[in-house]
């Protein structure tokens, strides 16, 4: 299996790479039409935004994360860039230690009301919690504990 590279971007002002311009900031993160779309960072969170199904803007990733991500980005049929880990920081405005992060059209919201009206995972009760602007999987994880 191997990687089909889109471009190796040596450019921090690419244009390719408006999607991960200054990810820290969620005002940026707008599409024209206000339609938002969702960023996935962490080779374990796009390995599962791949097999989600959600329609894939884009995946950056640093050469040196290439071979663990392989399998993962080998069914993708989205751009996929490569960027030495100082063009990511210049172009994210933070430094992506984990070398990997990926856009996705995000999907349509549930009502409350379509939630609460489907199923319980356990038959007796549901289990429903949100959260607003969580940005790290670290920090559900921290929570959930």
């Amino acid at each position: 299996m191997t990687v089909n590279i889109t471009a190796d971007i040596t450019d921090p002002a690419d244009p390719r790479l408006a999607d991960y311009i200054g990810l820290k900031d969620a005002h940026i993160r707008r599409l024209p039409d206000d339609e938002q779309f969702l960023v996935a960072e962490g080779p374990e969170v796009v390995r599962r935004l791949v097999a989600s199904g959600l329609p894939i803007r884009s995946v950056l990733i640093s050469p040196n994360r290439l071979d663990s991500m392989t399998g993962a980005l080998s069914s993708v049929t989205c751009p996929v860039y490569t960027a030495e880990r100082d063009v990511m920081t210049q172009v994210i405005g933070f430094d992506l230690h984990r070398g990997v992060v990926a856009t996705a059209q995000r999907p349509a919201w549930h009502s409350l009301d379509s939630v609460l009206a489907s199923p319980p995972l356990n038959r007796r009760f549901h289990r429903l919690v949100m959260f607003e602007a969580m940005n790290d999987h670290e920090n559900l994880g921290a929570i959930a504990r």
